[in-house]
């Protein structure tokens, strides 16, 4: 008997019928359905990484006999699954519900080039801007020192290329027309090219790893 208060999988032969947007038919044929405790359902086909169907969370499901109907939230879809042969059916009963821990994130450099932005810069910063805004978009870094000159900081998590130099130079001269301002790369590496390009510009790179 296939419960509907836990979270199981089910791989069968089987017939998908979706309503929704569109309509499709899927099989007879062997697909998996994996249905989580929050509602969401997923039907799997072979070789294929995103599901054939499914229904986000906070839908319902309701059993009869060898038909499964899972309705979205607001019923506007629907997914009938018509089972022909089961062959394996497992219930999950103490899934987990931990979240990734994100390591070597941009904001993390930020947050390290921040702790350490005196010495990295071989200045005293007295004002520090994070995400400053501007008409062209958010500069990731910006410190103020004592004589007033602004340090743009353009931070990537990864190695940076001449791509990157780009978005630095257009925070740069859309503030120098105000404001006199140095401009920094910072990222755990660089490419060659792109530190010649670094030194044509004008601007430093700042190598900080995670």
């Amino acid at each position: 008997m296939i419960r509907t208060d836990v979270g199981f999988s089910l791989y069968a032969n089987m017939t998908v019928i979706y309503n929704g947007r569109a309509s499709s038919t899927a099989g007879p044929g062997n697909f998996l359905l994996i249905h989580k405790p929050d509602g969401s359902t997923f039907i799997h086909a072979s070789g294929l990484s995103t599901p054939l169907n499914y229904q986000r969370p906070g839908s319902t499901i309701l059993v009869n006999d060898d038909i499964i109907t899972v309705t979205s939230k607001d019923a506007s879809e629907s997914i009938k699954v018509i089972l022909h042969d089961v062959k394996e059916y497992n219930e999950f009963l103490d899934w987990s519900k931990a979240k990734p821990v994100m390591k070597g994130t941009e904001k993390q450099l930020c947050d390290k080039i921040i702790a350490n932005i005196d010495t990295l810069l071989g200045i005293k910063i007295i004002e520090v801007n994070r995400e400053l805004k501007t008409p062209i978009g958010d500069v990731d870094i910006v410190g103020i020192d004592a004589y007033g000159i602004w340090h743009i900081i353009e931070v990537k998590r990864g190695r940076i290329t001449t791509n990157d130099l780009y978005q630095l130079w257009k925070y740069y001269t859309h503030l120098r027309i105000t404001k006199i301002c140095n401009g920094y790369m910072a990222a755990p590496a660089i490419s060659v090219k792109a530190q010649g390009m670094l030194d044509d510009f004008g601007f430093s790179y700042l190598m900080v790893d995670h």
